[in-house]
């Protein structure tokens, strides 16, 4: 028996972009009321033996709480798309750009979760090299050089066409 081969992946996924968007939106404000409200709670000192745990796992600008696990799966939900995408266009020209972003957003959603850009804020290189203050946190400047490679292979994009 042959088996034929066929280049064109389906995959029954139905997503509604609507309806993402309007899930996200509706989980972003229920976290900022949550902010709100656990900041209430700790600036008044509310007699609430649970404030200051209740304030820290919705703090907006901490690690290892709800919004920077809510933040790390919604990266990793997009590089799962990407990867998706990649499964799809594997004759496609920009193949490796896909595999690429799919990549990018699983670092950042690794990142977000283990902070690894934590580890690159150095205070004695900041101190010995008198930085400006726009690179206060070190870790801006292995950023900035990434930003700057991405942004030359974009250009080298649009330039091809």
């Amino acid at each position: 028996m042959q088996q034929v081969s066929s280049d064109i992946m389906e995959l029954p996924i139905h997503i509604s972009a609507k309806t993402v968007a309007r899930r996200l939106s509706i989980t972003v404000m229920c976290l900022t009321l949550a902010r709100i409200l656990s900041g209430y709670f700790w600036l008044l000192k509310f007699p609430l033996p649970a404030s200051k745990w209740f304030y820290e796992l919705f703090n907006l600008d901490g690690e290892f709480n709800i919004p920077a696990w809510y933040s790390s799966f919604t990266l990793l939900f997009c590089s799962g798309l990407l990867k998706v995408i990649t499964a799809m266009k594997t004759k496609d020209r920009y193949f490796v750009y896909w595999k690429t972003l799919s990549l990018i957003f699983l670092y950042l959603s690794l990142d977000e979760t283990f902070s690894f850009h934590e580890i690159l804020i150095i205070p004695s290189v900041r101190e010995s090299l008198h930085l400006n203050p726009v690179f206060y946190e070190t870790w801006v400047i292995p950023g900035i050089v990434l930003v700057g490679v991405f942004a030359k292979i974009k250009i080298g994009l649009l330039n091809s066409h």
